[in-house]
C-alpha cells in the first residue's frame, strides 16, 4: 500500500495542471504565516463531482512518520521514510510560494500547484488536479495534514 500511495503521489505530480480561473466562486485568503512549519501527512484520496473518498495515509510501519515542511526562506521539504530499506529517510527539497489560497511547489517548468482548502494552526488540507479530460469529470487529489510542533 505504501508503494501504491507513493506511486500515486508521483503520478499526481506528473499530471498536475494549473488553471487561469478557479471553479469555486468562494475565495478564501489564508494567512501566509500559518503555512510555516512541519506537517505530518494524515489522509489522502480523491474527489470526483463532489464525492470524496479519503483513506488514512499509510506510513511505513516502525519508521518515523512522513511529513512536509515549509521553511521561512521559501524552502519546501518532502520527507518519506522507506520501510523496505531500514527506514531510510528520503528527502526532496524544492522551493515554495504561497499566494492567497494557491500553494506552488517547485519552479520553472517543474512545479505543482495546490489549492489550500483549509489552513489553521493545526490542520492543512490541499486539492490538486489529478486527472482532467474534456467531456469527463475532473478528478482531484485531496491531502490532509496535521501540524507537528508549533507554527514558525
Amino acid at each position: 500500500m505504501k508503494k501504491f500511495t507513493l506511486l500515486l503521489a508521483f503520478v499526481a505530480a506528473g499530471f498536475a495542471f494549473t488553471s487561469c480561473s478557479d471553479d469555486d466562486s468562494n475565495s478564501t485568503q489564508f494567512s501566509a504565516s500559518l503555512i510555516g512549519g512541519k506537517w505530518q501527512h494524515e489522509k489522502t484520496g480523491f474527489r470526483v463531482m463532489e464525492q470524496e473518498t479519503l483513506e488514512d495515509y499509510t506510513h511505513s510501519e516502525g519508521c518515523s512518520k512522513d511529513y512536509v515542511e515549509f521553511l521561512e526562506d521559501g524552502v519546501y521539504k518532502w520527507v518519506v521514510y522507506n520501510g523496505d530499506n531500514n527506514c531510510d529517510e528520503v528527502v526532496r527539497t524544492e522551493t515554495y510560494m504561497k499566494n492567497g489560497e494557491t500553494l506552488t511547489v517547485g519552479e520553472g517548468e517543474e512545479f505543482e500547484s495546490f489549492k489550500i482548502e483549509e489552513l489553521t494552526e493545526t490542520q492543512l488540507r490541499t486539492k490538486t488536479i489529478y486527472m482532467e479530460q474534456e467531456g469527463s469529470a475532473t478528478v482531484y487529489q485531496i491531502d490532509t495534514y496535521i501540524r507537528v510542533g508549533s507554527a514558525q
